[in-house]
């Protein structure tokens, strides 16, 4: 497993070089695979850099494409499964996704280049499938200021609707000892009866994390502040996640004492010939950057 980093005054951002190496496993996109988020000047990062778990890569901070898109006949025992960002995938009837075994992994381009004294890097996967099934995924890698940006582009190449969704899941970084952390995710709050909503930005302690895999569904988000965020009160860090587009929905997982995820989702349905833009935009910031709201005009402290 290879890794590259691009770098600016602040923030310095380490990702996976994809390849079609097995050891990268059957699950995460392997473009724009971050590992970590450092501060420049501390060299303190946001995310777990190790694998969680034994027998799968699982650190860092990379996304996925949830739902594989079936290559062969649904109802046979052993199915063929395109996965994009990935390759192509044998999946066993009744079993979870985790257990896919990986067939074939696609190929990546990745290219280096500088725009206005910045550090680029660009990933593509170009696919095409015998079954009608064809995708071009661009996903570009930037740093401005103190927000990493994730800049993506899938195109539908092929003669078949793309319908899949596809999500951020960043595994932070716990272990810090009593580190007081904390996370805030815009949602209605019903009232009586759910005659009245009022609009909640509380920032709640991790010890109140709910059960894991418990989604947020997206009427219940609201629209015009698309982001989450969170951060330890002892140590001042925070950071925050946010998209152009509105979250379709919010799932939440943790490993207590080692790390926990906030994963929002975003909607893909492309038919032949269309494109979808999406970004994810993650700012490395400090507590005393009171984060009060970021909706589609941007941050506001």
């Amino acid at each position: 497993m290879q890794m590259m980093t691009v770098k600016n005054q602040f923030l310095e951002v380490e990702f996976v070089l994809p390849t079609d190496d097995v050891e990268l496993g059957n699950r995460f996109c392997r473009g724009a695979w971050i590992r970590n988020v450092l501060h420049r000047e501390s060299h303190e990062g946001y995310f777990v850099a190790e694998s969680i778990e034994a027998d799968a890569l699982v650190f860092g901070c990379p996304h996925e494409f949830r739902t594989a898109i079936p290559l062969s006949d649904r109802d046979c025992t052993e199915v063929t499964v395109l996965k994009i960002g990935v390759g192509r995938l044998l999946h066993r009837k009744g079993s979870s996704r985790f257990d896919d075994k990986l067939l074939q992994a696609y190929p990546w381009q990745c290219t280096f280049e500088k725009r206005n004294d910045v550090d680029q890097a660009l990933c593509v996967q170009e696919v095409s499938e015998s079954q009608g099934y064809g995708y071009i995924l661009e996903q570009r890698i930037s740093i401005e200021g103190s927000t990493l940006k994730i800049g993506n582009r899938l195109k539908n190449t092929g003669s078949k609707r793309l319908e899949t969704e596809v999500y951020i899941h960043p595994f932070f970084d716990e272990r810090q000892k009593d580190g007081q952390y904390w996370y805030q995710i815009p949602q209605h709050t019903l009232g009586a009866a759910a005659q009245t909503s009022t609009m909640n930005m509380d920032r709640v302690n991790l010890e109140a994390f709910p059960p894991n895999n418990v989604p947020i569904p997206g009427d219940v988000l609201c629209s015009a502040y698309n982001w989450i965020a969170t951060g330890s009160r002892k140590t001042g860090r925070c950071m925050g996640i946010y998209s152009e587009s509105s979250f379709s929905k919010i799932n939440m997982w943790r490993e207590p004492g080692l790390c926990y995820a906030i994963e929002p989702y975003l909607p893909i349905d492309l038919e032949p010939g269309e494109s979808q833009l999406w970004n994810w935009c993650l700012h490395a910031g400090q507590e005393n950057e009171e984060i009060r709201s970021m909706g589609r005009g941007g941050w506001k402290r």
